[in-house]
């Protein structure tokens, strides 16, 4: 699999790659990258993440900058996806786990949630990685 670098403003680590997701602990969100490609618009902190009935939740804080108009989208929709990155036999494979859109911060929000698993029962192996862009047009 091919590595490509990003700068730090893009590519948001919150922490290592080897160790399991386990939902409802305050320190899971280290095991979470964010990928921002509306970055100059809207930045996004991870806080926690939270296990409850329906699923998994990334909470983040969301400083709104400007309009995402100005990052290229076409609409106030941001589109988001969550993959996981494992290594099996030696070879590392990434597995799209969920695909979601939700509708842009248009001021600083101090509880933006991101729905990382539908499956509240849902244990990562791997890397987890949450790609946020605008919303792709119909």
């Amino acid at each position: 699999m091919k590595q490509i670098i990003l700068p730090s403003c893009v590519l948001l680590t919150l922490l290592g790659c080897n160790s399991t997701l386990l939902a409802g602990s305050s320190d899971n969100n280290s095991n979470v990258s964010i990928i921002n490609n509306v970055e100059d618009c809207v930045a996004f902190a991870s806080q926690n993440i939270e296990k409850t009935s329906n699923g998994i939740v990334l909470h983040s804080k969301a400083e709104f900058k400007k309009s995402t108009a100005n990052c290229g989208c076409t609409s106030l929709l941001l589109s988001y996806n969550v993959s996981e990155k494992i290594s099996i036999e030696g070879e590392e494979i990434e597995y799209e786990r969920l695909y979601a859109q939700k509708i842009a911060p248009s001021t600083n929000v101090n509880d933006y949630p991101f729905v990382i698993s539908a499956d509240p029962e849902l244990n990562y192996r791997g890397k987890v990685t949450l790609k946020v862009n605008c919303k792709s047009p119909d």
